[in-house]
């Protein structure tokens, strides 16, 4: 009452008073309208990051006989922006760059990788139940190194395979995924189809038994066990990649067709120096044990993270066991010590989506002694993902705390 009596007894008072009133009821009209309109648009930005990177996934970033310069790529701007990490610090060593990778020689790299746990994938399953689901890729590929004077590495890259195959299953028993022998091809003469469009693979008994090393008997019944087979999109892909140490990857050429974005910033980020760090330190002898910069064994992980520019952190313990002879050669064994050992991978997808992984491996390591490199590795162990907005590995397939094995094997010739 006390309001609305000075109103009237002051007219020109009321009328200020109630512009001001109107300025601020539409200032929070304002307000509430900008939170509204916010709200929409971050609720979509999920949907349009995605979109975004299904356009850099398959648009065509770098042409046939192209070449790219890490220098002008670090300067491009925008949401279309390549995704370039900071270089590895320098080796330093001319002598230790020269003997890891020889001129003139070509190594042949043979990885497969699985993981496996429960999950759900509607797109995959039909359903959201809770399943078993094992993933399980192989790549293959041949390192030719055209140049190295110690400071400075040429290598032509040839993807010959990667492939993928996805099985889901209800049925009862555990899923015993199995690579088979290290240097042997396990999915080599199955059916593939492509990323976006997937092989439904029926019957499902071969690949079954493909991936499970002849012991998937369980999942071989296609009312409760169902496969689909793939090759990415780096399949059958030639690159020639110049590293100069310290400085990362520092031009990109594509020899055989055009490169989208997402190919483009993967290439552009390997470490093609990551070994030639000394693994096998001065004057270790069997039982000694010493840490490993987790970065230099990058080659090992890299299944683990299929980002394009992914950042790998952490340590890795190795002890030393008795050197023995392998298939004509003298190599030096290293047993990861597992409890002392933690691998980090971090991604960033988009502006909001980024993802986080960890794992803490066991398993062994072989390095031949005579050709300075890792012959091969046989390493396990929990992946643990942590992630905003999704936590998809590979496909659109929720997994909780999925256990993995990655096996690598190389040969120079």
């Amino acid at each position: 009452m006390r309001v609305w009596r000075s109103l009237r007894s002051r007219p020109g008072q009321a009328n200020t008073t109630l512009i001001i009133l109107g300025v601020v009821v539409a200032l929070l009209l304002g307000v509430v309208l900008f939170l509204a309109i916010r709200y929409l648009k971050s609720d979509n930005k999920s949907e349009d990051g995605e979109k975004d990177e299904e356009t850099y996934q398959t648009q065509p970033a770098v042409k046939e006989g192209e070449k790219v310069k890490r220098e002008d790529l670090e300067k491009q701007k925008g949401k279309d922006r390549p995704k370039v990490v900071p270089p590895p610090p320098p080796v330093g060593d001319p002598g230790r760059i020269k003997e890891s990778l020889e001129e003139g020689k070509t190594y042949r790299v043979l990885q497969k990788f699985f993981f496996k746990g429960m999950g759900q994938s509607k797109e995959r399953w039909g359903n959201s139940d809770t399943v078993q689901v094992g993933v399980v890729r192989e790549l293959l590929f041949t390192r030719h190194i055209e140049k190295n004077d110690g400071k400075r590495v040429v290598e032509v890259r040839t993807i010959e395979a990667d492939r993928v195959v996805e099985l889901y299953t209800s049925a009862r028993g555990d899923m015993e995924l199995d690579l088979g022998e290290v240097d042997k091809e396990a999915l080599k003469g199955l059916p593939f189809g492509t990323v976006k469009e997937p092989k439904r693979i029926q019957p499902v008994k071969d690949v079954a038994l493909a991936v499970t090393g002849g012991k998937g008997q369980n999942l071989t019944n296609d009312e409760t066990t169902k496969a689909f087979a793939y090759v990415t999109d780096l399949d059958g892909r030639k690159v020639r990649l110049t590293q100069e140490d310290g400085k990362g990857v520092v031009a990109l050429e594509s020899l055989n067709g055009p490169l989208t974005g997402r190919d483009r910033d993967f290439f552009i980020n390997r470490n093609l120096l990551a070994q030639a760090d000394k693994i096998l330190q001065e004057g270790k002898q069997p039982g000694d044990s010493w840490e490993i910069k987790a970065e230099q064994l990058s080659d090992l992980f890299s299944q683990l993270d299929t980002g394009r520019a992914p950042k790998i952190s952490g340590q890795v313990k190795v002890r030393r066991q008795q050197d023995k002879d392998h298939k004509g050669e003298r190599v030096a064994v290293f047993e990861i010590e597992k409890a002392e050992s933690k691998v980090n991978f971090e991604e960033r997808l988009t502006d909001r989506e980024e993802v986080a992984m960890s794992i803490q491996p066991g398993g062994t390591l072989m390095y031949s002694l005579p050709g300075k490199f890792i012959r091969s590795a046989d390493i396990e162990g929990d992946l643990v993902v942590t992630a905003k907005q999704r936590t998809w590995i590979f496909v659109r397939t929720r997994v909780d705390r999925p256990k993995t094995r990655t096996t690598y094997f190389c040969d120079k010739n």
